[in-house]
């Protein structure tokens, strides 16, 4: 397993950055005000998206029932399904649903207009999660049609950022690092100047410190002695 993948946010707290995003979602969750939304996240890859979507749709539903699905995908009969089976509750200690559409700036115009109905009447029971690294357009929202500026008014949009959180990012980094024993005493400096190599992106720095980016030569020299050893060469 990859580190971001071991590592990745359970719940609020292991959330690293956007206190107050973190602090309106869970007054949200502790007032039972997140059925009936759709919900926005952007920002740059690496900073917590899909993590927090995740997070946020297990506050009303059990993780069986979240829909993940990559917005290239959404097909105009696809919305029409769920519309047709939207006042169906589902079995579980939390009876929702939740829809979570992934890149949403590659939504097709036909799909973004059907959504723009769908929107409208959320159910108390269900939430729409939609997330994306589009860049912010002055006249037509996040994307590419101006449909799509309607779209994301239907939405509580939240802008996720990672240059500002650079020192907190680092800092994980570098317990996981301590953690795992992929770090041989540098300095938290060193995990911040990996932060600005990486753009910020917390997912690329694990994947360079799960590829020994910090380990010492002598111990890479002795995981290569092994790995040959261990292939027969």
């Amino acid at each position: 397993m990859n580190l971001f993948t071991k590592y990745r946010p359970q719940c609020w707290d292991d959330v690293v950055g956007h206190a107050r995003m973190k602090l309106r979602l869970i007054r949200m969750a502790t007032a039972g005000d997140i059925g009936g939304r759709a919900f926005l996240f952007t920002g740059p890859s690496g900073v917590g998206k899909s993590s927090v979507a995740y997070i946020l749709a297990r506050e009303i539903c059990d993780p069986d029932n979240v829909v993940e699905i990559d917005g290239s995908k959404v097909t105009t009969s696809g919305i029409d399904d769920i519309v047709s089976k939207r006042g169906q509750l589902l079995l579980g200690n939390k009876p929702g649903k939740v829809h979570v559409i992934n890149e949403c700036h590659k939504l097709d115009s036909r799909v973004i207009g059907r959504l723009l109905t769908c929107l409208e009447d959320i159910r108390s029971h269900e939430a729409w999660i939609f997330t994306t690294q589009g860049v912010r357009q002055k006249q037509i929202g996040l994307f590419d049609d101006a449909d799509s500026g309607a779209l994301e008014s239907r939405c509580t949009v939240f802008e996720l950022e990672g240059e500002r959180y650079a020192t907190l990012f680092a800092q994980r980094a570098m317990q996981i690092a301590v953690d795992e024993g992929l770090e041989s005493g540098q300095e938290l400096v060193a995990y911040v100047r990996l932060a600005a190599q990486c753009e910020f992106n917390l997912r690329k720095m694990l994947s360079r410190l799960d590829a020994g980016e910090f380990l010492p030569e002598q111990a890479v020299e002795i995981l290569e002695s092994q790995t040959l050893s261990f292939a027969g060469c």
